[in-house]
């Protein structure tokens, strides 16, 4: 009897950790939102008439990144509106050198969305929540990529994030390195 129990858990975990495995294979599948992939050139999503499907975030463009102002482009194109019954408010990216490295959805503020992405990439690997705040996080560490879910009680929207952990590293050095001279520079 005691060997039938444990040769159940045994098996029990093993499949666990099979499902496991192939959701968060499905992040890597993923590489990124829909079309927006991470890891590739933003300069390559132009549409049919020639136009880049994203707004960079300049001085004249600056109205629609309010609250944004660290991601770098804007996605332009109305092709994408809703997660599920989930609106999309906006996406953003973040670019090293023209290279995706962060995709981050604006959604309204419905729990479905954590729903769909706990189907779709299984239980987190990480969590937290603090007065009515949470941070969901799905990382496969051996492929370098995260999918991160946040929310709070004072937003009015969830913000879904894919990120390639490795260029955003690099962005990070980069973007010190860069405020570390401005600050020399001052003196």
């Amino acid at each position: 009897m005691k060997r039938t129990k444990l040769t159940l858990f045994v098996l029990l975990l093993f499949l666990t950790t099979i499902i496991y495995s192939q959701n968060l294979n499905k992040l890597v599948e993923n590489n990124g939102f829909r079309k927006i992939k991470l890891n590739t050139n933003v300069k390559d999503y132009v549409n049919e008439k020639g136009y880049y499907d994203f707004i960079k975030n300049t001085a004249k463009n600056s109205k629609y990144f309010r609250g944004f102002e660290d991601y770098n482009y804007l996605y332009a194109t109305n092709d994408y509106k809703q997660i599920g019954n989930t609106s999309i408010i906006r996406i953003y990216v973040k670019t090293l050198n023209e290279i995706i490295y962060n995709v981050s959805i604006i959604l309204d503020k419905k729990q479905e969305i954590s729903d769909l992405t706990k189907l779709t990439y299984g239980k987190p690997t990480m969590g937290s929540s603090y007065n009515d705040s949470f941070n969901l996080t799905w990382l496969h560490k051996e492929k370098g990529i995260s999918c991160n879910l946040i929310g709070s009680k004072g937003r009015y929207y969830y913000q879904l994030t894919y990120t390639n952990i490795n260029l955003s590293n690099k962005a990070w050095v980069i973007k010190n390195e860069e405020k570390k001279k401005k600050a020399i520079n001052q003196f």
